[in-house]
Formats: structure tokens, sequence, C-alpha cells
């Protein structure tokens, strides 16, 4: 039997101030993303995208040593600037083939509504914030060098470094559980078919980048040949 998603009777949106949608967000996000929905409210869109981009680019940075190339002011510029810009293409790019995708599943939802759930379900990812600027005031550019584990000494030092790195993953593996959620109310799909939609979307990313690597590694064989 195919699962359907099994849309309540339509009712106007209980209201929401700023702090119950960040709140609630937490504990009931399909309220949240019904409210946000029904008022278009991008208020903290732009906000929340930047700080995407920054975190995603100040881990990028951690895993390719950039503080053995560059003086800690740099690499933060680096990840203030460019994270920023990227968060933004990123998160527009995904939302639009989330939307796109959808359709095969029969969802609803156009890309400015996918991209408010991307950025509102990341909230809890954003909180890693939290964790990463007392790392970086603490541990400095040793943080984004080679020999990173060297510079984690002594009990709080190690709690810091590896407690922050599982909060990290946490709020991320929580950021991923309310966007399926947002997902599923704003497509209308059921959670299942959701998740199926967050696959898809990827797949469109990675299926065209390693169709292309094949084929260069398939021109480089020939080449060699």
């Amino acid at each position: 039997m195919n699962e359907v998603y099994n849309e309540p009777m339509k009712t106007p949106s209980q209201e929401m101030t700023e702090d119950d949608i960040f709140k609630k967000l937490w504990t009931s996000p399909r309220a949240v993303f019904s409210y946000l929905e029904d008022k278009k409210y991008n208020k903290y869109v732009p906000v929340i995208l930047m700080f995407i981009g920054i975190i995603r680019a100040i881990n990028k940075a951690v895993e390719k040593d950039l503080g053995d190339k560059l003086p800690l002011i740099a690499v933060l510029a680096v990840c203030v600037f460019a994270g920023g810009i990227l968060g933004w293409i990123t998160v527009y790019l995904y939302g639009a083939l989330v939307a796109w995708t959808g359709k095969l599943l029969k969802g609803v939802a156009d890309t400015s509504s996918l991209v408010r759930v991307l950025a509102y379900g990341m909230v809890p990812a954003v909180c890693t914030l939290f964790v990463i600027v007392p790392q970086i005031a603490i541990f400095g550019n040793d943080m984004f060098k080679d020999n990173g584990s060297e510079f984690v000494d002594g009990f709080f030092a190690n709690l810091l470094f590896y407690g922050g790195a599982a909060i990290e993953v946490v709020l991320g593996v929580w950021s991923t559980i309310i966007i399926v959620i947002g997902i599923s109310e704003v497509q209308k799909l059921s959670i299942s078919k959701a998740i199926l939609n967050v696959l898809l979307a990827a797949l469109a990313i990675i299926v065209p980048f390693m169709t292309i690597a094949l084929v260069f590694e398939l021109v480089n064989l020939v080449a060699v040949l």
C-alpha cells in the first residue's frame, strides 16, 4: 500500500512571535513551518544563510589545513566573506533542486518556500557557532593547521575540542530531522517521501559531478593508451 501524506483540515496558523518561532522550532517544527509558509515569513532567512555559509567555510578551512598557508585573520576573512556568499548560492541551488525533484513525487512547494525551510531548519546547526567561536578564541590558528590535534592538551582543551565536535554532530543531525519535517509540511508529502525528496536532490548534484569526473578519467586513460 502506498504511503500518502494525510493533510489535516486547513485551519489558520496559530500566531507566533519571533521568540515562539525560534523556541518551538526545536520541539514543534511542523507547526512552525506551517506558520512560516502561511505568512511567507522570510525575515531571518538571509542572516541564517550567511551564518551557515560561514560555518561550512570554517569547517572546510579546518579540513584543508588553511592555517598552514594563511594567518588567522586571513583564514577568518576568507570564511566570513567567501562563506557568507557561498551559503546563499548553495542553499538556493539545493532548494531549487528539492522543488524540481519534488515534482516527481507530487510535491507542491516552490523554490522560495523550500529555501525558507532549509534556512530555518538549519537554526540548530547555526548554534554550533557557540562552540566554534570559543574554540577559535582559545586555539587560534592552530585549529586550522595540519598538526591540529597536537594543540589539544589538558582536560579543558580536550573537553572543548572533542566535546564541541560531538555537539556539532548532534545539532547537525537535529537540523536534518527538522528540515525533513519542514519539507514534508510545505511539499505536502509523507515523511518517507520527504526523505526521498532530499536524497533525489542530493543525487541531482552528485551524479553530474561523478559523470564529469568519470569522463575525464576515461579521456586520460585513452590518452595514456
